[in-house]
């Protein structure tokens, strides 16, 4: 299984910054890692559209479901389980308690990652097919500050890895309808 710290040092290979076979290190690795950490938090859709917010009234356990951010609250300890299977994509936020973190089922890994508090030696949090394009994302967001450009090949496989992951996390965003105005008639509006 692919580990964080082989995207960044994929990703460092591609920069330039490493040589064949050599590992990120030092300030480069953490620099590597936090552009990973923060590429993913930041993927398109992932954070947006409608989320459910549900709040624990109890200390009863609890199950979630996609689209769900589930404040603990008073019930730190309230044991809450994500669904065994889901759609590649959904996803669910945890607030409190200590498996707080913001969760994807990735149906290639047939499991849930959580994806927000990523270290070097974690795996991969969004399986296999994903590698190269989260590498390119790397290399995207580390290019500037590394004073390199951004390669042809690794710019494309970026590109491709956005449109993927936008189809991935992608929700309908449904408004509300909007109320009656009150007191009109349809005469009014004639």
């Amino acid at each position: 299984m692919t580990t964080c710290r082989d995207l960044i040092d994929r990703a460092g290979r591609q920069l330039g910054v490493l040589a064949a076979g050599e590992t990120a290190s030092g300030d480069d690795a953490a620099d590597l890692m936090r552009h990973l950490q923060d590429l993913i938090v930041d993927l398109p859709l992932l954070l947006d559209g409608a989320w459910d917010e549900v709040r624990l009234t109890s200390a009863l356990a609890y199950e979630a479901s996609d689209g769900q951010r589930i404040v603990r609250g008073a019930y730190p300890g309230a044991v809450i389980t994500l669904p065994t299977t889901a759609q590649d994509g959904a996803r669910v936020q945890i607030v409190g308690g200590p498996d707080a973190g913001l969760y994807v089922f990735v149906a290639e890994l047939a499991a849930w990652s959580r994806i927000d508090n990523l270290s070097i030696a974690d795996e991969s949090p969004f399986g296999r097919k994903d590698d190269a394009g989260l590498a390119a994302l790397i290399c995207a967001s580390a290019a500037e500050e590394y004073g390199v450009p951004l390669g042809p090949v690794a710019a494309q496989r970026a590109q491709r890895a956005i449109a993927a992951f936008r189809a991935r996390f992608y929700r309908p965003i449904l408004g509300a309808a909007e109320p009656a105005l009150p007191g009109l008639s349809s005469r009014d509006l004639g």
